[in-house]
This record gives C-alpha cells, sequence and structure tokens, in this order.
C-alpha cells in the first residue's frame, strides 16, 4: 500500500482511511470512454427489445446504474445527453424515453 501512496494513487486519512486520488482515479479507469458508457445505456434499450418510437420508463434504468462502474456512473448523465443531443434517444419527459430511427439503429 505504501507504494501506491508513494506514487501518489492513493492518500490517507486519518492514519485509518484509504483514499483514492484523482491520480489513481483516472489511472484505474484510463481505457474507459464516455462513448462505453453510451453503449451501457443503449443496452438497455435493446434489453428490452425496443423499436422506433416505442418508449422506456427511466426506472428501467435504476439496475443499470446501481451496477456500473464508477467512472461509467460519474458520466452517467453526460452520455444521456450525448444521446439525446445525437439523436438516439427522445426524452418524452423526465421519466419517459423514446428510441429514435438512429437509436434503433446503433442497437441492431
Amino acid at each position: 500500500m505504501q507504494g501506491l501512496i508513494d506514487d501518489g494513487f492513493v492518500s490517507t486519512k486519518d492514519d485509518r482511511w484509504y483514499i483514492l486520488t484523482e491520480q489513481g482515479y483516472e489511472y484505474i479507469y484510463k481505457n474507459y470512454t464516455v462513448k462505453d458508457t453510451e453503449e451501457l445505456i443503449m443496452s438497455v434499450f435493446r434489453k428490452h427489445k425496443k423499436g422506433i418510437g416505442e418508449p422506456i420508463m427511466s426506472n428501467s434504468f435504476l439496475s443499470l446504474q446501481q451496477d456500473m462502474e464508477r467512472f461509467h456512473f460519474d458520466n452517467y448523465g453526460l452520455a444521456f445527453q450525448n444521446l439525446i443531443e445525437g439523436n438516439f434517444i427522445e426524452l418524452v419527459n423526465d421519466r419517459l424515453y423514446k428510441l429514435t430511427k438512429d437509436g434503433y439503429d446503433r442497437i441492431r
């Protein structure tokens, strides 16, 4: 553990707690991208076999959020926004989304 502290990946608090530093976080998740997070979101549409214009409730994404790695959790909102702005999904209201034609083509 001392080597991780010396390298700046972990720090300590009160000599009892180990805390992941920003440098450590970036090292762990260096191979992850927001596109990966987008694909996880789109996998929910695929899992539920959604077609063009078919709605899905926001609570359908809860189990995904609970199981995702920290990087994906941290970038979940950004990834969702990218999918909306990229015209892959459409926000109907704060609890309902629809898959667009581009989104459907992306999950096929």
